[in-house]
C-alpha cells in the first residue's frame, strides 16, 4: 500500500506540473488522480461508528405524500409545509412537470401529487407553477390517467371516488399461507404496504380540507381516458367483483379479517416505529390504524411518527423525505470499493466498517420463514432497522465485503457460514 500511495502522490505531483505546463494528463494519470480524490472522500465522510450513510434520492411523491399524511392526520406544523413546499417547487421542471427520475420528462402521476401537496398548503392555483402544472395533466389525460396509488390519496380527501378504485379485500389476510392469493405470494414490501391500504379500501375514509378540492384536474371529454389495457381490464373485472363482496349484506369473516389486518400491522412494526423500513408501508400504516381510531398520541402513531422523522433531510430552506435508507449497503459497498481501490483490509476504517456490519445481521425471525420455515435466521437488511425482511442483495454484499475485510477473524466466520 505503501509504494501505492507514494505512486498515487506521484502521480498527484505529475498532475500539478502539467497544469502548470500546460501538459496534458494521461488517461491512467486522471483514473489515479480521481481514485485517490474519491478514497479521501469516503474516508472522510465515514460516521464514528463505522458506518457510511447517504441520502437515497427519490421523486417528490414520496416528500408530497408526507406532506398529505401530516395533513390527514391533522398535524400543523407550516415551517416544515414551507420547506415542503420550496423543495417541490425546486424540483418542477421548466414545463411545469414532474418527473420520476434524474432529467427524465414530466409524468402525470407526480405531477398531479406534486400539485395536490402544493395546494394542500396553500400555493397559490393562480400561480405560474401551478398553471403550468394544471396544464400538462390536462392534456396527459387528466386525473383519469393516474396510477392507483396516487387516486387513493386523492380519495382520502375526497378528491377521487374510493367506488372507482380496484379493490384488495381485506380478508385475504385470512387465506392460509400456501394460498395462491395469500399475503405471503407478495414481497415483502409489497405485502407491508398493501395490508394498510386493504384496510383504507375498506374504511374508505375521507378527510375534507377546505380550499383542497382538484376538480380541475378532471378531463370531462371520453378522449382523456385511456384504452384499457389487458391489466387495466382484470382490474377492472376485479373491481366489479370486489364491489359485489364488499356490499353482500352478509360479510361473516370481515371483522374478524380487520381485526387480524389491525394487528398485522401492529405486530410487523420495529422497535424504532419502522414498519419494513420503507415509506410507503410506513405511510399507509399510519394512514390505516388513524382510520381505525388511533389517536395521534397513541404509542404506536407516536413511535411511526418519530421513525419518519429519520427519513427525513432538512436542507436549510428545504425537506425532502428519503423512500428508505440505506446504511448497510452503503457501507458494504463503500468498504468493497476502498479495498479494491487500494486500501488494505487492515486499515482502521476497514476494520471499524466490518465490526459496524457483523453488529448489523439479524438473528431473528421474519416473514421469510413462512416460506422458508427450516432456515436459521442470519442475514442482513437494508437499513438500521428492519428485522423482519432482511434481504438477499444486502446479505450478499455484507458477506462480499466481510470476505475481503475480516475473513478470518473468527467471528466473522461465524457470521459468515451462518
Amino acid at each position: 500500500m505503501k509504494t501505492e500511495i507514494a505512486y498515487i502522490h506521484k502521480i498527484d505531483a505529475k498532475h500539478k506540473v502539467a497544469q502548470k505546463s500546460g501538459k496534458e494528463e494521461s488517461l491512467s494519470e486522471r483514473i489515479i488522480s480521481s481514485i485517490n480524490r474519491t478514497t479521501n472522500y469516503y474516508l472522510q465522510c465515514q460516521h464514528p461508528e463505522g458506518y457510511w450513510w447517504f441520502e437515497l434520492e427519490s421523486n417528490v411523491t414520496i416528500t408530497a405524500e408526507y406532506l398529505m399524511l401530516l395533513k390527514f392526520l391533522g398535524i400543523e406544523n407550516p415551517e416544515r409545509e414551507q420547506k415542503i413546499v420550496t423543495h417541490l417547487l425546486r424540483k418542477q421542471r421548466s414545463d411545469g412537470t414532474w418527473a420520476i427520475y434524474y432529467d427524465g420528462p414530466g409524468e402525470i402521476s407526480a405531477t398531479v401529487e406534486a400539485y395536490f401537496a402544493l395546494k394542500l398548503a396553500g400555493y397559490p392555483e393562480d400561480s405560474e407553477e401551478m398553471t403550468s402544472a394544471r396544464d400538462f395533466i390536462l392534456k396527459s389525460g387528466g386525473v383519469e390517467n393516474c396510477r392507483i396509488f396516487t387516486k387513493i390519496f386523492l380519495a382520502l380527501f375526497g378528491n377521487y371516488s374510493w367506488e372507482r378504485i380496484p379493490p384488495f379485500p381485506v380478508e385475504l389476510i385470512l387465506f392460509p399461507d400456501w394460498f395462491p392469493f395469500s399475503i405471503y405470494a407478495f414481497s415483502s414490501w409489497t405485502r407491508a404496504s398493501l395490508v394498510p391500504i386493504s384496510i383504507l379500501l375498506h374504511l374508505r375514509p375521507v378527510k375534507t380540507i377546505e380550499g383542497a378540492r382538484v376538480d380541475e384536474l378532471y378531463v370531462s371529454s371520453p378522449n382523456g381516458r385511456k384504452k384499457p389495457s389487458n391489466c387495466m381490464n382484470f382490474l377492472i373485472f376485479s373491481r366489479h367483483i370486489g364491489k359485489l363482496l364488499f356490499k353482500a349484506p352478509f360479510r361473516p369473516l370481515r371483522n374478524k379479517a380487520l381485526k387480524k389486518a389491525e394487528e398485522w400491522i401492529v405486530d410487523h412494526q420495529e422497535e424504532s416505529g419502522d414498519w419494513a423500513g420503507i415509506q410507503p408501508a410506513m405511510v399507509n400504516s399510519l394512514l390505516a390504524l388513524s382510520s381505525l381510531g388511533y389517536p395521534l398520541d397513541h404509542p404506536v402513531i407516536q413511535k411511526g411518527l418519530e421513525a419518519l422523522e429519520t427519513f427525513l433531510i432538512d436542507k436549510g430552506g428545504e425537506v425532502v423525505l428519503q423512500s428508505c435508507i440505506s446504511p448497510v449497503w452503503d457501507t458494504a459497498l463503500n468498504c468493497l470499493a476502498l479495498v479494491e481501490a487500494g486500501i488494505p483490509p487492515k486499515y482502521p476504517a476497514i476494520q471499524l466498517a466490518a465490526e459496524w456490519l457483523l453488529k448489523q445481521q439479524i438473528f431473528r425471525g421474519g416473514d421469510w420463514q413462512v416460506k422458508r420455515p427450516d432456515l436459521e435466521p442470519g442475514g442482513w437488511a437494508f437499513e438500521f432497522h428492519n428485522d423482519h425482511y432482511p434481504d438477499v442483495d444486502d446479505s450478499a454484499v455484507v458477506l462480499m465485503a466481510l470476505q475481503r475485510a475480516v475473513g478470518d477473524n473468527p467471528t466473522a466466520k461465524c457470521a459468515i457460514e451462518r
